[in-house]
């Protein structure tokens, strides 16, 4: 049985999901309610949740309960491995959990920790569904369109001379 308004906190044990834990406040008394957390795909004819040529997908996940409707808002606690963020050349700063409803909803993701193997995530959500933990690639800079090197005499308000090696990019 969960009460109305006090805090549920749900943990994963499972190593191969991301979430680690689901907190929410019931908003009716309600005896039963399960929620399941399963890995996922895009369903296809979905649009991705981030363009290939900006960000990433680590994974995919879904939420569901068996009673939606006594869950009310919750926050999803969730981790990225430092070897997905590094391997995708995303800022650990900019990984978002997506939620699907009708079209992809980035939804208020706060960093709040790392290990050095794993950065630590939490989201608050309005209700469960297919989840998405994308991430923003790191701008990159821009690439040398053309290296040129070229000595320059450069004179000084006081006459005199001296040598230079510019290089414009």
């Amino acid at each position: 049985v969960v009460t109305a308004g006090e805090t549920i906190i749900m943990k994963s044990a499972r190593v191969d999901i991301p979430v680690q834990e689901i907190q929410f406040k019931p908003t009716v008394t309600s005896p039963d309610v399960r929620i399941t957390v399963s890995l996922s795909s895009l369903p296809a004819g979905t649009a991705a949740p981030v363009s290939a040529s900006t960000g990433s997908v680590y994974k995919y996940i879904k939420i569901e309960s068996n009673k939606p409707q006594v869950i009310g808002s919750a926050k999803i606690k969730f981790m990225v491995p430092n070897s997905w963020i590094t391997g995708n050349n995303v800022e650990p700063a900019a990984v978002v959990l997506k939620r699907f409803s009708a079209d992809w909803e980035d939804l208020p993701t706060s960093p709040v920790g790392s290990d050095g193997a794993n950065y630590f995530y939490e989201s608050e959500t309005s209700g469960f569904s297919l989840f998405a933990i994308a991430g923003k690639r790191k701008t990159a800079l821009p690439e040398v369109l053309q290296f040129v090197s070229m000595p320059v005499l450069i004179e000084t308000n006081r006459g005199r001379q001296y040598s230079e090696t510019i290089v414009i990019y």
